[in-house]
């Protein structure tokens, strides 16, 4: 960070050595991956291989080195206050490779805050607009980002926002310590059916097996046919989505005290969601999806709704969203009910409860 006579403000910030490597094994590895094929392998007189060899270790080599620049890139912040230009750049070492200049009218403060990855966020917002800003950078620890926020905010003579979450849209959802998380309320689908974890088990075994002829066929056998390696690479495709349809499993997360939820997609020990804003939950529905199939929901922000489960009977549906309504304090809507359209109030469904309790006692 430095800031010469000419009133020329320019922040740089270093990634860190373990994505410096990261970044560099990737891309050395695309590059190999290029100079392999294309040493090792003689091009075929036939038109179909040749065009198979050229492109083949492109493909190959996209995805590796995609992730080194991703990994590997650092960003720049040049600011001309004389000019009121401002410059960020995106650079991989010392390769530039995407430079954006934009002219400002003023620039307003420096603010960190937290986000939902545990990281604190520097952004420098301009122009008197919240939706203006730019990224600095992230760091874990708190003090740490602060201070370095702190040189920044001192460097250009703007305040700095100490621990200010900037609200920019109204689905944004706010850090919350791990601590000050509280879990309500969790559904979940449960585990598979034997037969079904079974079927997936097969079909990731087939993908393995795919994957592994695919190897075998690029890379051991100079005559590989491109119809043999377009015929493995759809058959991998077909076997890890279907694969992927007979083992995920659906968690829902409600966290009622930050007005939040998640919706996790699970397989085996692997599992990836994320938290969402609940503004206001609306009811719990019932309603028949085909016959034989009844649809329990959850409706919340007026118009959104998650999809809760199928059951196989009416009854079963109906008293699975009584309790479900209970649980939430909400009312139960019942659609396609052969007796038409039918509110239940919360409060109904706790006189009913306490009505049952009686009857039994």
């Amino acid at each position: 960070m430095k800031e010469s006579k000419k009133s020329i403000f320019k922040f740089e910030r270093q990634i860190s050595y373990g994505r410096r490597i990261l970044s560099f094994l990737f891309i050395s590895l695309a590059a190999f991956i290029l100079l392999y094929s294309y040493l090792y392998y003689p091009f075929s007189s036939s038109f179909r291989e040749e065009t198979y060899s050229l492109i083949a270790p492109i493909l190959a080599a996209v995805l590796p080195f995609i992730a080194g620049v991703t990994i590997g890139t650092k960003k720049g912040l040049l600011i001309d206050k004389t000019n009121s230009l401002m410059s960020i750049t995106k650079a991989v070492g010392t390769v530039i490779y995407s430079k954006q200049s934009q002219i400002y009218k003023s620039l307003d403060y420096v603010s960190v805050y937290g986000s939902t990855n545990s990281f604190h966020h520097c952004k420098l917002f301009y122009d008197d607009n919240i939706k203006n800003s730019v990224h600095l950078f992230e760091i874990k620890k708190e003090g740490e980002a602060l201070r370095e926020a702190a040189k920044i905010s001192n460097a250009l003579s703007l305040p700095l926002n100490n621990l200010i979450f900037e609200i920019f849209d109204e689905n944004a959802v706010p850090y919350i310590e791990e601590n000050e998380r509280e879990i309500s309320l969790i559904i979940s689908e449960g585990e598979r059916p034997f037969w079904q974890t079974f079927i997936a088990a097969s079909f990731f075994t087939a993908a393995s097996f795919c994957m592994y002829l695919l190897v075998l066929e690029g890379f051991k056998n100079q005559q590989a046919s491109v119809a043999n390696i377009q015929g493995l690479v759809q058959l991998l495709i077909y076997a890890i989505g279907f694969g992927i349809l007979f083992s995920v499993v659906k968690d829902y997360s409600f966290d009622f005290k930050n007005s939040l939820f998640k919706v996790s997609y699970r397989i085996g020990f692997i599992s990836y969601g994320r938290w969402k804003v609940m503004k206001k939950l609306n009811h719990v529905s019932v309603h028949t999806k085909r016959l034989g199939e009844f649809q329990l929901s959850m409706w919340y922000n007026t118009r959104n709704r998650l999809k809760l489960g199928i059951y196989g009977e009416l009854s079963d549906a109906i008293s699975a969203g009584k309790d479900l309504a209970k649980t939430l304090k909400t009312d139960l809507y019942l659609i396609n009910h052969p007796e038409g359209k039918k509110l239940i109030s919360y409060t109904e469904l706790v006189e009913e409860e306490m009505l049952n309790s009686d009857l039994i006692f």
